[in-house]
């Protein structure tokens, strides 16, 4: 019985995910007044009806044992605890936003979701701390409001984003810890515990700020010279540290945002040809980054060693066929790091190749609202927010799952909303929550 539930699952999550998928192609075109905009209150409603579904399928599996019918307590604790973080999220979500964007509240639930299962299913005993990190996100994008509505002109208070994302960028030096090869961490002893987290991630936040209140205003070349300098030596701080992922978000956050305050393409192909040429450099200065490019020229010249992270990723994503495994059928434990930086290898061999795709399309839908919402924005700030948040999380989940598939050099980022980390899923839910929140003050602003 259970064998034959699994190989339903494998079509059923297929049609599920494209059903949400439809729905917000739907939520667009209501929202662009292509089509009755009452569709879209039914099509938001519909998807949440996925998300329920796809819950409720993935964690009976879960709560079933491989060799005996017995269920699996702890599988059924985390189904029920994210099921009622979901119903009370979106009923604190109406009482604190009164035009939420329901679209991008929806991707973000269908990939948390997605996120819980698959560490449910990898690492059993790091599920109910994700949790914890997803509540303590969301409860940053229910206060996000009332944050920047008490903390007066953050529009204008770019000298205060460069002081504290400088002190925190350079903590490592003093606190910080190694991890995957990157001293980019920094942890402290509380209570005989260690607790750590990512300085690099809580910047990316405040590395939009500041760049949101810089280019709210035309500028002159010269005038150029401050935002460009601050950016190069946050990225040269980040390349010290060896977080090469972060580095190269930060670049080309950059890059998009100087695109869209400036629109001056020669300004941008002069900064990509400095930033080629400083790639051309690292190759040749630091091995490491040799090391990783050797890798992904050929994974399997090292299997052993250099290569193994890669060749296991192409392996799992591989192996099964467009349709997967199923859920609980593969082998994502031989994967190193399957619960961070390779979660997107596993989504793929137990979820099939096809729903990958479908679920890069929902990454896509939250780039398209936020640059949307970018457009529609009354103010330049706010333009400049939204469009550099929904940037950075595009340029985010494009690295990785690149690296995972071997069309870029493995940069050790997460998958955002779904991979395991706190500092990730607090920053990441907190970029979407400034999203939301522009396009909640703007529609207030036209209601007006």
């Amino acid at each position: 019985m259970v064998e034959l539930l699994i190989i339903a699952s494998r079509y059923i999550f297929l049609v599920l995910i494209s059903v949400f998928l439809l729905q917000s192609v739907v939520i667009l075109l209501a929202q662009n007044r292509k089509i009755n905009p009452h569709a879209a209150k039914a099509a938001s409603v519909s998807q949440r009806v996925v998300i329920f579904m796809v819950h409720i399928l993935a964690f009976s599996i879960l709560s079933l044992g491989d060799a005996h019918p017995t269920v699996k307590t702890a599988a059924l604790q985390v189904g029920a605890a994210f099921f009622i973080f979901f119903i009370l999220a979106l009923i604190l979500i109406k009482i604190f936003y009164k035009n939420a964007c329901p679209l991008i509240i929806n991707c973000l639930f269908l990939l948390m979701d997605l996120g819980i299962i698959i560490i449910t299913r990898v690492v059993p005993d790091l599920a109910l701390r994700q949790l914890i990190f997803m509540a303590a996100g969301f409860m940053l994008i229910l206060f996000i409001p009332v944050i920047l509505k008490v903390i007066p002109k953050t529009d204008s208070l770019s000298l205060l984003y460069l002081i504290v994302g400088g002190v925190l960028l350079a903590s490592p030096f003093l606190f910080g810890v190694t991890k995957g090869g990157a001293t980019n961490w920094v942890a402290f002893n509380i209570a005989s515990s260690e607790i750590s987290f990512q300085p690099s991630e809580a910047v990316k936040f405040i590395f939009v700020f500041y760049l949101a209140s810089v280019f709210r205003k035309e500028r002159k070349l010269s005038g150029l010279i401050a935002p460009i300098a601050v950016s190069m030596l946050f990225i040269l701080i980040l390349v010290y540290q060896r977080d090469l992922g972060a580095s190269l978000i930060y670049f080309l956050t950059f890059i998009a945002m100087l695109y869209i305050a400036e629109n001056k393409p020669l300004l941008v192909l002069s900064a990509f040809a400095a930033f080629s040429a400083a790639c051309v450099i690292a190759y040749k200065m630091f091995a490491h980054i040799r090391e990783r490019v050797e890798a992904w020229l050929n994974p399997f010249a090292d299997v052993a060693d250099t290569g193994y992270q890669i060749a296991q990723s192409l392996f799992a994503a591989g192996t099964w066929g467009p349709l997967g495994s199923g859920l609980t059928r593969g082998l994502p434990g031989y994967i190193p790091a399957v619960e961070s930086d390779f979660v997107f290898s596993a989504i793929c061999e137990e979820f099939g190749v096809i729903f990958g795709l479908a679920l890069i399309g929902v990454y896509i839908v939250i780039f398209i609202r936020g640059m949307e919402i970018s457009l529609v924005a009354e103010s330049k700030y706010h333009k400049m927010l939204a469009a550099g948040f929904a940037a950075m999380l595009c340029f985010q989940t494009f690295l990785i799952i690149a690296g995972n598939m071997r069309f870029l050099p493995l940069t050790g980022v997460t998958l955002p909303f779904i991979s395991y980390g706190g500092s990730s899923i607090v920053v990441s839910l907190s970029m979407a929550g400034v999203i939301i929140w522009t396009a909640g003050i703007d529609t207030d602003a036209a209601g007006e």
